[in-house]
């Protein structure tokens, strides 16, 4: 950032970041795409690889062409979708927890607004991320239903906010966009069991416990941690759009491109909790039974 823009009050900022940034945050998002896609590649080669170890080459031809072919490609995306919820997940505990010291917010208003450009590297890797999930899911054609598109949309929204404006807000990057992705972590891996049935009927215990995993991490993370960061965070927000001081496009960008995909997204993580507390529930039920006709 150059020296006479750092020097501005942040009231005075423009609002897009250097074109420098923009380019370097551009440069980054692909780079970040074609690692996703080769790392993709790698998980698909290997599972066709070990499906058709051993087989006939007739046999290979069938596979190629029968529902395993489309249940091999799924695995392959779910492995990538935990290779890269893990790396998310990671850098986003130790910016977070260890960086930025836990989450307390005690820097001031300013370096929540406009500070910290180094963290824009979440919302590039979650734009890049959006960008591959709808690339590889029209590639195998599985619809991701529209909660998860209406989810990728606002969360493509938010990264561009954090990785290309001035008011990026990108002290809570490290949360929302890394943090949160600890519950996506157990859930790719459910995915995967998902795209390959033969693996819940091999291993009926595992896929329980994974369940039961992803249920206890998304309440942890989604149903708590969620709402004690979301709402200091839409309370900075609220001072803005309130505030006369602010450009009318930093408060107009403020309200649209942050604050409302904040209550959206709030409402979308307390609609998927209700699922998954009624499944949890339902799971509690059915494992009762289970162990009282063992002892009998």
């Amino acid at each position: 950032m150059s020296e006479s823009i750092t020097k501005l009050p942040i009231e005075s900022l423009p609002l897009w970041l250097p074109s420098e940034r923009i380019g370097y945050g551009l440069r980054y998002i692909l780079t970040s795409f074609c690692i996703m896609e080769g790392v993709h590649l790698i998980f698909l080669r290997y599972c066709f690889r070990k499906q058709s170890g051993g087989e006939g080459k007739q046999q290979q031809q069938r596979n190629n062409n029968s529902p395993m072919k489309q249940r091999l490609s799924k695995t392959a995306v779910q492995f990538t979708h935990i290779s890269v919820c893990g790396t998310l997940a990671t850098l986003g505990v130790y910016y977070w927890y260890f960086v930025l010291a836990d989450g307390g917010i005690p820097i001031g208003f300013d370096e929540r607004f406009t500070g910290h450009t180094d963290m824009g590297l979440f919302g590039y890797i979650m734009i890049a991320y959006n960008i591959w999930s709808a690339y590889v899911a029209w590639l195998i054609g599985s619809g991701e239903g529209m909660a998860m598109t209406f989810h990728h949309i606002m969360t493509t929204l938010c990264g561009i906010l954090a990785g290309f404006t001035h008011h990026g807000w990108r002290y809570y990057s490290p949360f929302f966009g890394g943090v949160m992705e600890i519950s996506s972590f157990p859930l790719a891996i459910m995915n995967a069991f998902k795209a390959r049935p033969d693996w819940i009927e091999s291993m009926p215990k595992t896929y329980l416990r994974v369940r039961i995993c992803f249920a206890v991490a998304f309440i942890l993370v989604r149903g708590v941690l969620w709402f004690k960061c979301i709402f200091p965070f839409m309370g900075d927000q609220w001072s803005v759009i309130s505030s006369a001081k602010y450009a009318t496009v930093v408060r107009y960008n403020t309200c649209i491109a942050s604050f409302m995909p904040a209550v959206l997204l709030s409402f979308l993580q307390v609609f998927w909790l209700q699922i998954i507390l009624k499944a949890l529930f339902k799971m509690v039920i059915k494992v009762k039974p289970d162990k009282m006709q063992r002892r009998d």
